[in-house]
């Protein structure tokens, strides 16, 4: 019998000062522990795809986390189709 999870997958993020890894977990983790760190600029890396990831940590450290966990906005539509002119 397999070993089958209903669980979605949970991305995991990797923060790097100086080729030193400074936090590892969800991105909300790695954005918590990486507004602390006082060593310099955190590089984050998706750990499934090796993509970098710019973290916004301005404010406070809730400030960053609710960045990253809002969903992104979806992008504004138009009014539509434009009409035709008719004569």
């Amino acid at each position: 019998m397999e070993n089958v999870r209903d669980d979605p997958p949970v991305n995991t993020f990797t923060a790097f000062v100086e080729g030193q890894i400074i936090a590892r977990g969800s991105l909300a983790e790695v954005a918590r522990l990486a507004h602390g760190y006082e060593g310099g600029q955190p590089n984050v890396l998706d750990d499934a795809n090796g993509r970098t990831i710019d973290l916004d940590l301005r404010g406070s450290a809730d400030e960053a986390v609710a960045r990253v966990s809002s969903p992104p906005k979806a992008p504004k539509l138009g009014r539509g189709r434009p009409s035709v002119p008719t004569q």
